[in-house]
């Protein structure tokens, strides 16, 4: 039987838009999570731990947002922008109701930066994931 080189095999099926966006913002929960844990080692290390929790966090967020727009675009195949655009806003969804859930303080001044900030940002790495 003759093997096909991989670059001949037929592309893989893309997924319906929904199932991208979802999967993309499960993926970005996830790796939010992942990544906060792992940022736990630097910071106990430093001498005021709780000063730069903030930041950790912020640099943990927008780049679990990016990897789970790029993921989702990929996933779908096209339509990048909308993919990149409507995972970061589920991803925004699922962090204010476990926020609420939790009855911790969003900081409205903060949330009002970042929000389009990480719109931004996962918008880009949508179109990317697509061109890619």
């Amino acid at each position: 039987m003759k093997k096909h080189h991989p670059a001949r095999r037929k592309p893989k099926k893309a997924l319906g838009f929904s199932a991208a966006v979802l999967s993309g913002a499960a993926f970005s929960t996830v790796l939010g999570m992942v990544l906060l844990a792992l940022a736990c080692i630097p910071a106990l290390s430093l001498s005021d731990p709780l000063r730069f929790v903030p930041v950790f966090a912020l640099v943990c967020l927008f780049v679990s947002a990016a990897a789970g727009a790029h993921l989702s675009a990929r996933l779908h195949g096209k339509n990048g922008l909308l993919c990149g655009l409507l995972s970061s806003l589920a991803l925004i969804l699922i962090l204010v109701v476990t926020a609420c859930v939790l009855s911790l303080k969003i900081k409205t001044s903060l949330f009002l930066i970042c929000a389009p900030a990480l719109l931004l940002i996962s918008a880009i790495a949508g179109v990317c994931g697509v061109s890619a």
